[in-house]
């Protein structure tokens, strides 16, 4: 994890990582609130049975070895873009609705609320007060793993903001599908 805002992640080298030191970054990097940087930590923590201090951006061949960002689907993401420039809550429920239809299995309730939150945290954390998330952030943040020069998150990310969206996204969905 390369959170260089203000070069929160600590340690920098991404080894032996606490729960303590994540909840820390993810509020000091992305302005989330301690609830929710701890719920996602403790639950990301216990869903991969990591009961210790974890390591990222490893050698190749480790424990949670380091992965590329998949060029192709950041720009089919980004092809879903209304205005060319970002994307919003509606152009993320088209790129889910898109995405899921992909699969050969439907996604379990579980997995499809996580997927939502997903989106739904990218665009309460990027997306500023118009809810518009810049694609040249987006990609600079999956491509490069740092914050676009002078990013400074608007508000504190909450666990209900991020709840409240997922729905929103979840609403746009259903209608996007009944068409």
């Amino acid at each position: 994890m390369r959170i260089d805002r203000h070069a929160y992640s600590s340690p920098r080298q991404g080894i032996h990582i606490s729960p303590w030191q994540l909840i820390r970054a993810l509020h000091d990097g992305y302005n989330l609130s301690y609830p929710f940087a701890a719920f996602l930590t403790m639950g990301g923590f216990a869903m991969l049975g990591q009961f210790s201090d974890m390591s990222e951006d490893t050698q190749e061949g480790q424990e949670y070895a380091p992965c590329d960002c998949n060029g192709k689907m950041l720009e089919t993401l980004c092809s879903f873009s209304s205005d060319g420039k970002h994307l919003t809550a509606f152009d993320l429920a088209r790129a889910r609705v898109s995405r899921e239809h992909e699969y050969k299995q439907r996604l379990d309730g579980v997995h499809s609320e996580i997927a939502r939150g997903e989106v739904a945290l990218v665009l309460g954390i990027f997306g500023g007060p118009e809810q518009k998330v810049p694609l040249n952030t987006l990609r600079q943040w999956f491509r490069e793993e740092t914050f676009p020069k002078g990013w400074e998150p608007e508000h504190s990310q909450t666990f209900l903001k991020t709840v409240h969206t997922a729905w929103t996204i979840r609403s746009l969905m259903n209608m996007i599908e009944r068409k």
